[in-house]
């Protein structure tokens, strides 16, 4: 087998959703699983399925898994799971582990045996809904790591607006980075010190959990929201009018 291919263990509804995404980005997956009619449901989701156990360790080994770029441990079962991450660390795989938990007690014990990216789908998307329910926020919200997140937010506060970001003093205020702006649907990566935010803006920032709620009033105020539509709209026109004379005016060269 060659390297760049992604394998999945463990295709449920989370390892089928996984493989499905990798599969639509070009990516070559392989899903592993000990039920061949798993494996048959989700064919469509993978290049190839091979059906075996992966807590016997030759069997694992015969998956050619070793060669991988990635490998991802949806597995549900809890023993299944740290038995499958024992056998690929005693095969000596270097990749890239990642490993689905089901708590936190399987996370620490995947931790501890040196598994070093694990996740805990439960718990991350409780902690996503409980952010957006205490600030009646409409966009989703990303963990980066524990304790940070990432989201997007369209600019309506005019007072975050025509400061060049490096005044803002966003670090001191509300602990945040900004990531990307998408301004008239450019993108400005990386974002510049001297950049201006214009309402209407969509600004994606880093912040800790705790400062999430400042983040989201520092860049939003409901009482503009109107205000950052009329403006946007306005703004497109012109952009479609310049549009219009330029190519005129290019028509008329020619």
């Amino acid at each position: 087998m060659v390297k760049n291919e992604y394998f999945i263990i463990g295709c449920g509804k989370f390892g089928a959703q996984l493989a499905s995404t990798l599969s639509s980005n070009g990516l070559q997956v392989i899903a592993i699983d000990k039920s061949q009619e798993v494996i048959d449901r989700n064919s469509k989701n993978y290049d190839y399925g091979i059906c075996t156990d992966t807590t016997d360790i030759d069997s694992l080994r015969d998956t050619g898994v070793t060669k991988a770029t990635c490998i991802i441990v949806a597995i549900s079962d809890i023993q299944d799971s740290i038995m499958t991450c024992a056998n690929l660390i005693e095969l000596g795989f270097s990749g890239n582990i990642i490993a689905r938990a089901q708590n936190m007690v399987h996370k620490r014990i995947l931790k501890t045996m040196g598994v070093q990216h694990i996740t805990v789908p439960e718990i991350e998307v409780a902690n996503r809904v409980a952010l957006q329910a205490m600030y009646r926020f409409d966009e989703s919200v990303h963990s980066l790591t524990e304790g940070f997140s990432w989201t997007r937010l369209t600019v309506s506060n005019r007072a975050a607006t025509d400061i060049e970001i490096k005044d803002l003093g966003l670090r001191e205020k509300i602990q945040s980075m900004i990531l990307f702006i998408k301004h008239n649907n450019q993108i400005e990566f990386p974002v510049k010190p001297h950049t201006k935010i214009s309402l209407g803006d969509i600004v994606t920032i880093m912040c800790p959990d705790f400062c999430l709620g400042n983040a989201i009033k520092f860049f939003t105020d409901q009482s503009f929201s109107n205000v950052a539509k009329k403006e946007t709209k306005k703004l497109q026109k012109q952009v479609r009018i310049k549009n219009k004379i330029s190519n005129k005016t290019k028509r008329k060269g020619k």
